[in-house]
């Protein structure tokens, strides 16, 4: 009987040859290292039985189909997968790729454990898989302590405390302090961006500091006067900039910029209260800083209610589109309004009582 097979099929009877092949002289290979703690060694006649099985394991592997590489001319020698660099992996018969898939798996994925992890390398040529498998030596108790290493980002504990001023202390000083490079470097350009900073709750607000380091370094940080300053602070929120919003305890660069920008969109704050309404600001924030804050409705941008639409007046505090529809007809039927006083008679109480620092008749 004569069978047929196409060339996929052909290909993949191949493969299957080549796996079951590398399996049994990989279980051999195994085996005989149980009885050596470095490299194997075989007699005269397994050796040449050895050598049989990977000239078979060539032959199917790289026949015509598949170009043959040349791994006669490499110099073998013994290596650590887990420390091996890059230029000595290419030594070894590996390709620029597949020594990058090499690093980045111990790197990105785990540590090898055992020889066998070499097959698990995308990419890498079995029969050069089996070459490598007597140099390779793998120190078990170096692989249980990489593995036990903590990944973090900021380091857990602080080595070395000291007293420090924020406003003085410097990158090496900061350094000493278990300042990684980059979060050292950020500490300075945001202290520089806002002029120093004025209390301890300030450098929360530096991207990449975690709170436990934080909790670890507030107990060192020195700000003696500007404390003194900081107790004092009264900020009138419809003149404070973004910068100097930032000054008090809880508001960062965030959450500055979100007040600034409400309040000119409003025309400004007639009550403190309407600092509630700003997206991110807590309850616990804003109890904590109230009695710092003051408000100047004299400093409200006021429109003109004779000439003001709809879009304009259903933006104020307490005027939705019924009642600046209400107003502007109220207008059309009766001429312009003479005075604020006059809305009384469209507005209930609590409107009035607010809208009236944002609309004028001048």
């Amino acid at each position: 009987m004569q069978f047929n097979f196409s060339s996929s099929e052909k290909k993949g009877l191949i493969a299957l040859i080549v796996i079951i092949m590398v399996l049994q002289i990989s279980i051999f290979i195994v085996s005989r290292q149980l009885n050596s703690e470095s490299t194997i060694s075989l007699s005269d006649q397994e050796h040449e039985a050895f050598q049989k099985q990977l000239d078979s394991i060539a032959a199917l592997n790289h026949s015509e189909e598949f170009p043959k590489p040349d791994y006669s001319k490499i110099d073998f020698f013994e290596f650590n997968p887990n420390t091996v660099s890059h230029s000595n992996l290419l030594k070894l018969g590996l390709s620029g790729s597949v020594a990058n898939t090499f690093i980045s798996y111990r790197e990105k994925v785990k540590p090898f454990q055992t020889k066998m992890d070499l097959f698990k390398i995308y990419g890498i040529d079995s029969s050069l898989v089996v070459l490598l498998l007597p140099y390779v030596q793998i120190h078990q108790l170096e692989t249980k302590q990489k593995k036990q290493l903590p990944i973090s980002k900021e380091p857990e504990k602080v080595d070395s405390l000291f007293e420090f001023n924020p406003n003085t202390i410097s990158l090496a000083e900061l350094r000493k302090l278990s300042f990684s490079e980059k979060l050292a470097n950020t500490f300075i350009n945001y202290r520089d961006a806002i002029g120093g900073f004025k209390s301890i709750n300030q450098i929360k607000n530096i991207y990449g500091l975690s709170n436990d380091f934080f909790d670890q370094l507030s107990p060192y940080i020195l700000l003696p006067e500007l404390e003194k300053e900081e107790a004092k602070l009264i900020v009138e929120i419809n003149a404070a900039t973004a910068t100097d919003l930032i000054l008090l305890d809880g508001i960062g660069e965030v959450l500055s910029n979100r007040i600034v920008k409400y309040r000119n969109y409003l025309g400004g704050f007639y009550s403190i209260e309407q600092l509630r309404r700003v997206y991110g600001l807590s309850e616990t924030t804003f109890e904590q800083i109230k009695m710092s804050l003051t408000v100047d409705t004299t400093l409200i941008e006021a429109i003109n209610i004779n000439f003001a639409g709809i879009s304009e007046l259903k933006k104020l505090p307490a005027c939705n589109e019924k009642i600046a529809e209400q107003i502007i007809e109220n207008r059309s039927k009766n001429g312009a309004f003479r005075n604020i006083d006059q809305l009384k008679l469209i507005l209930n109480e609590k409107e009035f009582d607010i809208l009236k620092y944002y609309l004028t008749v001048k």
